[in-house]
């Protein structure tokens, strides 16, 4: 993920020896909640970056903390409300 802020580039990789890095490199959808807080899905679950303390908060639901057991999607609605849901196919 890179983030551009008008005056440069910060990129975000996945680096398994820091816990605190971006849970995987694989995303898959990106939006920002009415916080600022800026919320990714990813192959392993859903992140939350706060551009104000620079750290990522990691969501998920198994013991090892690597994924939903599904393909979760983040969605914001005209609320600012942050949605995490499953993507269905027909």
């Amino acid at each position: 993920m890179n983030l551009y802020n008008a005056n440069s580039v910060k990129i975000f990789k996945h680096d398994v020896k820091n816990k605190n890095s971006i849970l995987d490199n694989d995303i898959q959808n990106i939006c920002e909640d009415r916080n600022g807080s800026i919320r990714i899905d990813n192959a392993s679950g859903v992140d939350c970056y706060d551009p104000a303390m620079n750290s990522f908060k990691h969501f998920t639901t198994d013991d090892q903390k690597t994924s939903f057991g599904f393909k979760p999607r983040v969605y914001a609605d005209r609320k600012g409300n942050i949605w995490i849901g499953r993507k269905w196919s027909l």
